[in-house]
């Protein structure tokens, strides 16, 4: 199913009413009505006012080609910074903590994607 909530939430991360009607529409599998959360680091491939005016984070700063959905709009991808070796372990925090608060809503899993770009 395509991430529809991709770059919906609102400032504080919170998601649109219509997102949970989106999802309960579609959840229709053959044996259970439930389905796993996908788990993603967007990585170079976002822009820095989806984070507070930082540069988005990535293995390397190569700026990518295209663009990023922003609340004003396609914006072009900027030059992220290069993550940091002693970054690791917060970002693995985050991805924990995330499956945890998944789980605890009720996903029956949570599944962690890999960058694609």
């Amino acid at each position: 199913m395509a991430p529809m909530t991709r770059s919906r939430s609102d400032d504080e991360g919170r998601m649109p009413g219509y997102a949970a009607d989106y999802y309960r529409r579609r959840c229709r599998p053959r044996s259970r009505r439930s389905f796993p959360l996908q788990l993603w680091h967007t990585g170079r491939i976002s822009h820095p006012d989806l984070h507070g005016g930082e540069r988005p984070v990535a293995p390397s700063a190569i700026r990518p080609e295209g663009q990023a959905f922003t609340k004003d709009g396609m914006q072009d991808h900027v030059e992220p910074r290069a993550l940091e070796t002693d970054e690791i372990p917060a970002i693995v925090a985050d991805y924990r903590r995330a499956a945890e608060n998944a789980w605890a809503a009720g996903f029956p899993e949570a599944t962690a994607s890999r960058a694609r770009r």
